[in-house]
């Protein structure tokens, strides 16, 4: 959960393995009751109006670490392919390894996230 600068609050969770678009359009409402029910639970007293709902597949390596490299193939094409939840931190990784990458320095973290 976080809140936002206009006092809403943000609630997700109910991550599944299953990725098949049709079960996350009939389980998307089960899912927000059990947040809601959640939050509830969590700041009791809570009075709040559902706005929004949204359910999403997330994408994952096998390794579970993010792609930052050059693309294969590609001379002028840098992916930068954060999956999950942590796209957040790994943006802030690719903030500092591509620049090196643009610039045709080493980077001491890029040996990590090249493409395998």
């Amino acid at each position: 959960m976080r809140t936002t600068p206009d006092g809403r609050l943000i609630v997700g969770g109910e991550d599944e393995d299953i990725d098949l678009p049709s079960y996350r359009a009939r389980s998307i409402a089960h899912k927000t009751a059990r947040l809601i029910a959640k939050a509830e639970k969590l700041i009791p007293g809570l009075e709040f109006t559902l706005s929004r709902q949204w359910t999403g597949a997330f994408g994952e390596s096998e390794d579970g670490l993010p792609i930052i490299d050059r693309v294969p193939d590609m001379p002028n094409c840098i992916a930068v392919m954060g999956f999950g939840g942590n796209g957040t931190i790994y943006s802030k990784i690719a903030s500092e390894i591509v620049p090196t990458l643009l610039r045709g320095r080493p980077d001491k973290d890029a040996d990590i996230f090249r493409f395998r």
